[in-house]
């Protein structure tokens, strides 16, 4: 776990809110980046980044058939694939993190990109923030990789103890999904592939496509899913 360690290291050595820039395929992305909020980019963590390009990569693909759907971004952080949706032209974003200092993170980005009519923040755990009807074509998820207890809040950006969110975050998310909705989930060989893979099967959900990168000793994964037909 010494990458998870140097990672939290890392983190919480910013006291000030800092700018970033996310290379997409034909252009940057600039955003902040606040104290206390898990950073989009890092020399110890590869995940926000790609996880980034295939959601552009999914609405250039998909652009027809989603132009005036919706996305749920959970664990959004600073904001970064609320807003790469919404710039590729999704009609609504509904961003959720549990942390207070994400969501006001979120909200400086959303602001300064004026993007408040297509995005929305909602503090809560997973789906607690969002209404049981609430359906959506694309659900957008970068949880903690690693199981492992976190003793301190912001231990939390990288530990999921028991793997608690992710086995909820399956057996919950295609109640959010409407017919043909997809999921793109970003993980890590950091934490337990097999017992991602697992889950993913478990809650009759398949992978429609599987991208790997291979950075920093580490291989970093971003799935598309949708429901096992």
């Amino acid at each position: 776990m010494i990458i998870t360690e140097k990672l939290l290291e890392y983190t919480l050595k910013h006291q000030e809110p800092y700018e970033v820039e996310i290379p997409l395929t034909k252009s940057s992305l600039f955003i902040m980046v606040f104290p206390n909020v898990f950073p989009p980019i890092s020399p110890f963590s590869y995940d926000s980044v790609p996880l980034a390009q295939s959601v552009e990569q999914y609405f250039n693909e998909h652009y027809d058939k989603i132009f005036t759907k919706s996305v749920l971004d959970i664990g959004s952080g600073t904001g970064i694939h609320s807003i790469v949706s919404a710039i590729k032209g999704a009609k609504k974003v509904v961003a959720t993190d549990i942390s207070p200092y994400a969501i006001d993170n979120i909200n400086y980005n959303v602001q300064i990109k004026n993007l408040q009519n297509v995005i929305e923040t909602r503090k809560g755990n997973l789906f607690e923030p969002i209404k049981k009807d609430e359906k959506f074509d694309l659900v957008i998820a970068n949880l903690p990789f690693v199981n492992h207890p976190a003793k301190e809040h912001y231990e939390h950006w990288v530990y999921d103890e028991d793997y608690q969110s992710h086995k909820t975050f399956f057996r919950k998310v295609s109640s959010y999904l409407t017919e043909n909705g997809n999921i793109l989930i970003a993980f890590s060989d950091i934490g337990d592939m097999d017992f991602f893979e697992n889950e993913i099967k478990k809650n009759s959900l398949e992978i429609i496509n599987h991208k790997k990168y291979e950075k920093i000793t580490h291989n970093w994964t971003i799935h598309t899913l949708g429901r096992k037909t």
